[in-house]
């Protein structure tokens, strides 16, 4: 492995070496929101007067590209090889509006991206097929570019009402734009509060 890449590479043993599972780790692959567009969708969630919604800690507002499941030292090393070989440039992305996945009901909020879905969509496939050369299963469901910012618990009918009302007055509001710079992989702990995220590996765009 490049030099380089080891400078950039966290030990994967060292991070799970405290875990029951030490040779594993529940991963995903993701594109940071920037810090402007986190706080404004921060501020619009906390206008919602409703006690099912659950919202996401601003600082873990994020677009996951593909969820890698458990992975061991071996797999996560793999994939951030497969990251490091992205040519991809930075890009631009825009936040507008919010909304939710149909269905029966409702289970989360999400913020819309628009500018740089399609990037996003070629850096997803790219990594897709990596996985599968190698074979790591990831996920394999059709990609939505989108960051979830809520989650919804146990709602009412009189919940549900509300919460469509609520996506429905501001599924235009345009929430930032910024240039996306780098792909990471991120390990996810999953713990009382809900889950933390520690970056394993960083590829920065155009370098």
């Amino acid at each position: 492995m490049p030099n380089r890449l080891k400078s950039l590479l966290v030990n994967p043993i060292s991070l799970c070496r405290n875990d029951p599972m030490a040779d594993s780790m529940r991963a995903f692959v993701a594109a940071e929101i920037d810090q402007v567009a986190r706080k404004r969708i921060e501020a619009l969630i906390s206008e919602m007067d409703c006690s099912a919604i659950r919202p996401v800690r601003e600082d873990q507002i994020h677009v996951t590209l593909m969820f890698m499941g458990q992975l061991g030292d071996a797999a996560a090393k793999a994939i951030s090889d497969a990251i490091s070989q992205l040519d991809e440039e930075p890009f631009g992305v825009s936040v507008n509006g919010i909304g939710t996945f149909s269905g029966s009901g409702i289970r989360i909020i999400y913020a819309k991206i628009t500018d740089g879905y399609d990037e996003l969509l070629r850096i997803r496939s790219s990594l897709k097929e990596s996985a599968d050369r190698i074979g790591i299963k990831a996920d394999g469901r059709e990609f939505a570019a989108h960051a979830t910012i809520a989650r919804v618990k146990n709602p009412s009918d009189d919940d549900i009402d509300y919460i469509r009302g609520f996506i429905a007055s501001h599924s235009e509001d345009a929430l930032g734009d910024f240039t996306c710079s780098e792909i990471k992989l991120k390990r996810s702990v999953l713990g009382e509060k809900g889950p933390a995220y520690t970056d394993i590996f960083v590829k920065r765009l155009g370098r």
